[in-house]
């Protein structure tokens, strides 16, 4: 018996506040995913994201209606196997359950600004740039000020140089945001910040993820570090309001 799967949206109050428009995540189900459509535009739904794995053949939903992919997620898993800890970088990394320093915690906001500029939200034009600067920001500082189950520091002569975020979900370590200056990228901070999200990782149950643009190139990073790639992700966004 084939079991049907209904596709859902579900609201997302986060991006809402920051675009000023009423945001929803589509979640693809095994349906025709009109209803659910109809019900999000009649609730005022303005734009809703899906997502969809490279094989889900819900995705052919979307394509259909000549959407284009705004972004390819990478997911790798911390490999068994991973290599032990890189020795001798000259990076010093601390490790925060909850960051309270006023300045530190505008330096990561500041940082997320200027470094994270790849994104779903960042692709879509008509998502005001400004607005997506300032959502990755306040993410930031949610992470790091305790929606993080760690934040890792990075510190090159006891400047602030980059950070990872953490979070731990009942299932997985997961890689939240990492960010690092333009400045001090080539020195190992990465390197540094990614080794210390392991060790702490593997103080809990496996697996341990990290998701990023299949462009990146710090997927190199994740690769040497013993990230295996394991699944990939297409993001589209469904605008149901006129331009």
């Amino acid at each position: 018996m084939t079991v049907v799967r209904p596709t859902t949206v579900e609201p997302s109050p986060f991006d809402s506040g920051h675009y000023g428009r009423r945001v929803g995540r589509l979640d693809l189900g095994t349906d025709a995913p009109d209803r659910a459509i109809l019900a999000a535009r009649e609730a005022g739904y303005e734009v809703l994201f899906a997502r969809a794995a490279a094989e889900d053949p819900a995705r052919r939903y979307l394509e259909q209606r000549g959407l284009p992919v705004l972004d390819t997620l990478v997911t790798s898993t911390l490999s068994p196997t991973a290599p032990a800890a890189e020795a001798g970088l000259d990076v010093e990394v601390r490790a925060s359950a909850v960051i309270t320093d006023a300045a530190l915690l505008e330096a990561i906001e500041a940082l997320t600004a200027r470094s994270i500029t790849r994104s779903h939200l960042h692709a879509d034009p008509r998502l005001p740039s400004a607005q997506t600067q300032a959502l990755f920001s306040a993410w930031a500082r949610n992470d790091a000020s305790g929606r993080a189950a760690r934040t890792f520091t990075a510190w090159l002569g006891g400047e602030f140089v980059g950070y990872l975020a953490a979070l731990a979900t009942p299932d997985a370590s997961v890689v939240d945001l990492v960010a690092v200056e333009a400045a001090a990228r080539g020195r190992g901070v990465g390197t540094a910040l990614l080794d210390a999200f392991v060790g702490w990782a593997r103080t809990r149950p496996p697996p341990a993820t990290v998701g990023t643009q299949a462009d990146n190139p710090a997927l190199r990073l994740y690769a040497r570090r013993g990230f295996v790639p394991t699944r990939t992700d297409l993001t589209y966004h469904l605008w149901l309001v006129d331009p």
